[in-house]
This record gives structure tokens, sequence and C-alpha cells, in this order.
């Protein structure tokens, strides 16, 4: 499938650094918490609206 011109993309290492922060230093037992994924996400959601 062929993404159209006009169509912003997210850079793979913009995504792989929010990913790194937010989300695979979460400890294994609160990844299993589904509020707590959710904090991390909107946490990264911020993250990327203020500083990339």
């Amino acid at each position: 499938m062929k993404i159209p011109q006009n169509v912003y993309r997210i850079p793979d290492s913009v995504l792989g650094d929010i990913c790194f922060r937010f989300l695979d230093n979460i400890p294994d037992h609160e990844k299993i918490d589904e509020v707590r994924v959710c904090f991390q996400i909107e946490q990264a959601h911020w993250f990327y609206e203020d500083f990339v």
C-alpha cells in the first residue's frame, strides 16, 4: 500500500525514542496494569507534543 505524499509520518527514530522512554522501561509488574500502560501512552503523547 502506497502512502499519499500529503500524509505526515512520524519518523521511526522518533517513535523508537518515545517507546524506549515511556513504554520499554515500564517495570514488568506494571505492564499488566492497563491503567498504568495508558498513563504512559498519555505521557508519551504529551512529550511528543511538547518536544518533538
